[in-house]
């Protein structure tokens, strides 16, 4: 299915665990999405899972991909870091 730039969902991730590595594979195989950003405290640990899947935007903060606006951002730190 082709999609053009309107229909498309772009995605930011808070969290680049053992849990992230999963979530994005599975956003990988969805030819919608484009994960804009990975953002982690551990910024070495942001860019390595950056570089294993193809997102070339790392920070350590969330708010580095405001200018980006995602559509939807996955939680994937501990649930005590969630607030």
């Amino acid at each position: 299915m082709e999609q053009n730039n309107s229909q498309r969902l772009k995605v930011a991730i808070v969290g680049a665990g053992y849990v992230a590595q999963h979530h994005l594979a599975a956003l990988r195989t969805l030819d919608f999405v484009d994960i804009v950003g990975i953002a982690d405290l551990d910024l070495e640990a942001a860019k390595a899972l950056g570089q294993r899947f193809g997102v070339t935007r790392t920070g350590s903060r969330l708010e580095e991909f405001r200018e980006l606006r995602p559509d939807a951002v996955y939680v994937l730190t501990p649930p005590s870091s969630h607030c």
